[in-house]
C-alpha cells in the first residue's frame, strides 16, 4: 500500500498486481485519492539491499488506462472455467503428495 508526503482527503479503489518473472519483479499499482493541496504518492517497493540507483525502472501505462481492469477481468473468465471444469467433474488442482 502506498502513503502521501500530505493531507489526503480519500483514497480508494486500489487495485495492485505484482509477479516474479526471473530475476525481475513487476508491480502494477493504480488507486484513485482527492487532496486539497498537492501531494506526492509514496509507494514502497522491495529491493535488494544496497541494489544500484537504477535497480528499479517506472513504465508509465497511461496508454492502458484499463490494464488492471482487463487483467481482472482475464482472472474472472479463468476463475468461471474452473468452476465449469468442476461442475463437469474434471479435477482442476493437483493432488499434493507427501514426502518421507
Amino acid at each position: 500500500m502506498c502513503c502521501f508526503a500530505g493531507h489526503v482527503s480519500d483514497v480508494s479503489a486500489t487495485d495492485i498486481f505484482a509477479r516474479v518473472d526471473g530475476e525481475r519483479q513487476y508491480v502494477a499499482y493504480q488507486m484513485s485519492f482527492s487532496s486539497n493541496k498537492q501531494t506526492a504518492m509514496i509507494l514502497p517497493i522491495p529491493v535488494v539491499h544496497n541494489a544500484a540507483d537504477d535497480a528499479v525502472e517506472f513504465l508509465a501505462l497511461d496508454d492502458c488506462p484499463y490494464f488492471l481492469h482487463d487483467l481482472a477481468h482475464h482472472f474472472d473468465v479463468l476463475r468461471s472455467s474452473l468452476k465449469l471444469l468442476r461442475a463437469m467433474g474434471v479435477r482442476t488442482s493437483l493432488q499434493v503428495q507427501r514426502g518421507c
